[in-house]
């Protein structure tokens, strides 16, 4: 194999102006940069379409991430580019969406291998194979699907990340300078991969274990970054920061380097429910000033939180707790509601507006940010939907033509296709009555 390898990260979303680093790339980089393998990193985002074009010219295999929605609607577009303009190119898709839906993804004519899972350690198995032997000689690599006369072959993807693939990650690659918001010089770093809570509509399973990343590699990403970009706030991009709190005070510790810097994470009630004020106090004095946290709320029904989403038993109670800890703290506290999920009754809806009143009583800074429910494959309420009929693409290229429509709106009506018309127009009225309650706090 001659010439180079192109990781490509599609747009997300049509509109933003601002984006977060590319860091799924860059992690998967991480082992290619380390092997001293040929590569470039192609942001759709950021860089000219003609880019593009210019790299594809010396390029024998090309790596294309994708969530579902915009994103693998232009995910696909690229791949589909490759195909047409350069057939001899080896394409490999990869990401949430084709973690959830390897089979679907490998069945399509522009796909050559589909990656699912954490990409690392399969993405560069193959890489690794194919630059030594030019093919897999009938290898198995656990992650990675192939498709050879017609048969599909693959094993299971390892649901832990692998500790032995964290590298640094190569900031050189890009120009981080392109992703900078000028009003906050906001940079975003991940800690450590996958969750361990359960909720039924966030993620896939296949990113559900819990792993961190080693406190010096940590140390040295956030040093590396810095000397590229002095940033001056900083974004823990983890789904959860505080699962284990020797890490976190580790990691904040970290931060001291950076003693005029702002920072951010997100958090679980479960865990900081486990943190007394004083530790929370511990937490925000520090040298780099702490913005504020992000909670899951998600809903104001314990019906809807332990059953239908499974945040855990006591979750609402928690919440309140975590609520007081924080205020008393002095700790600014963000979270986000999820309307229309299924399951939820306007009754639930009310029992949300109420708690919400609660909750701002309690810590009045409190802050919110809403959407409307929508599936991701992988997950239950995906897999409860698609069993009563509400889910229609059935290939990469449906997908992709849905997701050219599919964008996230926040704190705005979105239509609820799984809830009959009659509740729907009700539930509408009350979700009216949430934002003239409660719009002042919305973000």
């Amino acid at each position: 194999m001659s010439g180079k390898i192109v990781l490509c990260f599609p747009r997300i979303d049509l509109e933003k102006e601002h984006h977060h680093l590319p860091l799924s790339t860059l992690s998967l980089a991480a082992p290619l940069e380390r092997m001293g393998i040929d590569y470039e990193i192609y942001d759709e985002r950021v860089d000219e379409p003609s880019r593009l074009d210019t790299l594809l010219e010396d390029a024998w295999m090309v790596g294309v991430t994708m969530f579902t929605g915009y994103q693998t609607h232009c995910g696909y577009k690229i791949l589909k580019h490759v195909r047409e303009t350069h057939p001899r190119i080896i394409t490999v898709a990869g990401g949430p969406h084709v973690s959830a839906l390897a089979v679907q993804t490998i069945e399509d004519d522009h796909v050559d291998y589909a990656v699912a899972g954490f990409g690392e350690a399969p993405f560069y198995a193959l890489v690794a194979e194919l630059l030594e032997h030019g093919d897999l000689n009938g290898h198995v690599i656990p992650g990675l699907y192939r498709k050879d006369n017609s048969e599909l072959i693959f094993l299971p993807t390892d649901k832990k990340f692998a500790g032995d693939n964290w590298y640094q990650l190569p900031y050189h690659k890009i120009n981080v300078d392109s992703y900078i918001n000028d009003a906050t010089k906001r940079v975003m770093y991940v800690s450590h991969y996958g969750c361990p809570a359960k909720c039924t509509f966030c993620a896939t399973p296949e990113f559900r274990k819990w792993t961190p990343k080693p406190i010096d590699l940590v140390r040295q990403d956030l040093a590396n970054l810095h000397d590229l970009y002095p940033f001056e706030e900083l974004c823990f991009f983890d789904a959860t920061l505080f699962t284990r709190k020797e890490r976190v005070f580790d990691i904040i510790k970290l931060l001291d380097a950076y003693p005029n810097i702002k920072w951010l994470a997100d958090a679980r009630a479960v865990e900081l429910n486990k943190y007394s004020t004083e530790e929370l106090i511990e937490v925000r004095n520090r040298d780099a000033e702490l913005s504020f946290l992000v909670v899951g709320l998600e809903t104001g029904s314990q019906y809807i939180a332990e059953e239908v989403m499974k945040k855990g038993l006591r979750h609402l109670e928690m919440f309140k707790t975590v609520a007081y800890r924080m205020d008393r703290a002095g700790i600014k506290m963000v979270s986000g509601l999820i309307f229309g999920i299924p399951g939820e009754t306007v009754e639930d809806l009310k029992k949300t507006i109420d708690y919400i009143w609660e909750i701002r009583e309690i810590h009045p800074a409190f802050r919110l940010s809403s959407t409307f429910f929508r599936p991701l494959p992988g997950t239950e309420l995906y897999d409860l939907l698609d069993l009563k009929g509400f889910i229609q693409p059935n290939t990469l290229a449906e997908w992709a033509e849905v997701g050219a429509e599919s964008h996230f709106e926040y704190n705005t009506w979105m239509d609820i296709p799984w809830m009959e018309d009659g509740q729907k127009d009700e539930y509408r009225k009350v979700y009216e009555e949430f934002r003239n309650q409660h719009g002042e706090i919305l973000m």
